[in-house]
């Protein structure tokens, strides 16, 4: 999992490199910097070795940092994001009168597609997709009064993969300034249970508000 999050950024520049050589191809610009800062409802899609358990959802906080990168002008605008993310996930559980509660907080480094479908005078609305893989920097459960550091007892996988739909619709200020608000829903692709009779999936939904600055 390390070598595909330095990879995903590799391929990337890559790509805008030999597109800068070679003129024929389409002009692929980077127009933009986004900044945004918004509020995670995560939860657990958890099942045990006695069946599925019922977790229920908590918020957090997240930001990120992204480049938007226009991929040129046709009959709809199409735009590749790759970005640097923080969130936090938080979950809690009630079995047999006893609660479990976890608190992980992640770095991640993800790109999304985003088609702009309205563009109407200063207001554009986009839908899209999001990938990202990230890295837990700090976690923690508590069952009960009993309190374990998630890193150093090794009971979660420290990456998260996951990819969902994303809706941005953005209203510009002026030439260079807009603001957006921008909805995601993330499902988790790789189990983060380690315990093989045990099978963990994170899901969230993110809720953003956000600034763009063109260049």
């Amino acid at each position: 999992m390390k070598h595909i999050f330095f990879t995903v950024p590799f391929i990337l520049f890559l790509f805008l490199h030999i597109n800068a050589q070679r003129k024929e191809l389409p002009p692929i610009d980077v127009e933009s910097v986004n900044f945004t800062i918004g509020k995670t409802f995560s939860d657990f899609m958890f099942k045990g070795p006695n069946g599925r358990y019922n977790t229920m959802g908590l918020s957090g906080n997240t930001y990120s940092l992204s480049a938007g990168i226009d991929l040129g002008k046709v009959e709809y605008l199409h735009w590749i994001r790759p970005e640097l993310t923080y969130y936090e996930v938080n979950a809690r559980s009630l079995f047999e009168n006893v609660a479990t509660n976890w608190e992980m907080k992640y770095l991640g480094m993800g790109v999304s597609y985003l088609l702009e479908v309205v563009n109407r005078e200063r207001f554009c609305l986009s839908p899209g997709i999001n990938i990202n893989l990230s890295y837990m920097i700090r976690g923690q459960q508590s069952v009960g009064d009993l309190t374990y550091n998630l890193r150093q007892k090794g009971y979660f996988s420290l990456w998260n993969f996951q990819a969902g739909p994303l809706l941005n619709s953005r209203l510009e200020i002026n030439k260079k300034i807009a603001l957006f608000l921008e909805y995601r829903f993330a499902f988790g692709l790789n189990q983060i249970e380690k315990d093989v009779n045990e099978k963990t999936r994170i899901f969230a939904h993110f809720a953003s508000l956000g600034f763009t600055y063109k260049f």
